[in-house]
């Protein structure tokens, strides 16, 4: 199979294996034969795939929760065996005109793509809220205090 990418970095080189998307729910996974690169505005490549298989993936679904709101919901397509790791990061929302800034209480979604799928609840807590112009600070990750500067009482991470 050849594909098309963009090779900014010069990530992809011969003898690689890689897994790509085949279309909807199907990926194959070989090694590069070939590259030929093209240059413009971005560093493309043209790459030659051999041994090509197909790949069983399935679909990881994040529930991303704060008390009972599901605050949003991401699914990624992995290859079954694929050990995935991914950062949960901070939301920022804003509904019934006030804004929320969440934090989430893991930092990481990690486990093994399994046959069928998977579904993760990651739980997340009100950090900031902004209403009417009044900021509260709700959580926060840590407190520190700093004694030796006499112009700073602490800091809030």
């Amino acid at each position: 199979m050849e594909l098309d990418v963009i090779d900014n970095g010069g990530e992809y080189q011969p003898g690689m294996k890689v897994t790509v998307y085949g279309g909807e729910r199907t990926m194959y996974t070989g090694y590069i034969t070939a590259c030929r690169f093209r240059f413009g505005v971005q560093a493309r490549a043209t790459l030659s795939v051999a041994a090509a298989a197909r790949t069983d993936v399935a679909t990881l679904t994040v529930i991303l929760r704060w008390n009972d709101r599901i605050l949003d919901k991401r699914r990624y397509l992995f290859p079954v065996g694929y050990a995935y790791r991914l950062a949960n990061e901070y939301l920022d929302q804003t509904w019934d005109g006030v804004r929320r800034i969440y934090r989430p209480l893991t930092e990481v979604v990690e486990g093994v793509m399994v046959l069928g799928g998977a579904s993760v609840t990651v739980e997340y807590a009100e950090a900031l809220v902004l209403q009417d112009g009044v900021l509260s600070v709700i959580s926060v990750d840590s407190v520190t205090e700093d004694t030796e500067d006499e112009t700073t009482i602490g800091g809030i991470a």
